[in-house]
């Protein structure tokens, strides 16, 4: 059964996140977020880009490798803490989930969107897949 959180980021990683969509607008940047796991809530200490190996369409899409996953999950076991999502931004779109977004989503994960329109980051949401392979919104709290 799919748990649905709050999601609480600490300053650091949201400064990490909304630069990464700033610096790579008009193209989507996307990261791995990791924290502690709790009961009703989960707390993000570290976010961490990747590159977009998307080949054609980095500004439509993000991919993130299999080797990047990899890493991502060894560097949250050294550091003791979970893998608790994935980031991505939408370039000149709003911070929903896109059609691809949900095809290649995960249960049990959140999955983080920045909107960025010329540059400026306009609305961040937080989202995870229920039983159904619907997105629900997750409810963020910032500690900046």
């Amino acid at each position: 059964m799919t748990k649905f959180n709050k999601v609480i980021i600490q300053a650091d990683p949201w400064s990490v996140m909304t630069k990464s969509a700033v610096n790579k607008f008009p193209n989507e940047c996307c990261g791995f977020i990791f924290g502690i796991q709790g009961n009703f809530k989960d707390d993000v200490r570290i976010a961490l880009e990747v590159n977009n190996d998307e080949a054609l369409e980095k500004n439509r899409y993000f991919k993130i490798s299999a080797l990047d996953y990899m890493k991502a999950e060894r560097y949250a076991e050294q550091n003791n803490l979970a893998l608790l999502g994935i980031y991505h931004s939408h370039p000149n779109h709003p911070a929903l989930p896109s059609p691809d977004d949900i095809k290649f989503a995960l249960p049990n994960i959140s999955y983080l969107i920045i909107s960025v329109y010329e540059q400026m980051v306009s609305e961040i949401k937080c989202w995870q897949l229920d039983e159904n392979k619907t997105f629900i919104e997750q409810i963020i709290e910032t500690l900046l």
